[in-house]
């Protein structure tokens, strides 16, 4: 059995960090499951891509009571622009923008394009308040 002598060097460590002072890596990984969790909590917004995809293509598949509430939100957009936006380009836009945002987040698009879709969808969910206001 090996002792160490009285003259050996103690090891180097900080004091402990207390709860309301995190370690680096305690600080990494809450940033990293906050971005988990947002991006998870953010999929569905992407997936709503697809509907709107649905009304632009083929209306007449998508649900009565969605292409009204669809409707309400291109009115006010159509409003806010001074012309009336055809359904097809804006909900062909606003699906594209979802879906390439939802693509983005889960990093398959690289990170640059990745920080680009996190601004567009700052915007879209922007607008989206502004429209529910």
């Amino acid at each position: 059995e090996l002792h160490p002598s009285p003259a050996a060097p103690l090891p180097l460590r900080s004091p402990p960090s207390s709860w309301w002072q995190p370690s680096p890596w305690r600080a990494s990984a809450m940033a990293s499951g906050a971005v988990t969790a947002i991006t998870w909590l953010m999929t569905p917004v992407g997936l709503m891509g697809f509907m709107h995809w649905l009304v632009a293509f083929k209306p007449d598949l998508a649900p009565e009571k969605l292409r009204e509430k669809f409707e309400k939100t291109r009115q006010a957009w159509s409003k806010v622009a001074g012309m009336d936006i055809p359904s097809m380009y804006f909900y062909g836009f606003f699906g594209t923008c979802k879906i390439s945002g939802l693509l983005a987040i889960h990093g398959i698009m690289g990170p640059s394009l990745e920080l680009l879709a996190n601004a567009c969808w700052l915007v879209l969910l922007g607008g989206a308040g502004y429209t529910h206001v």
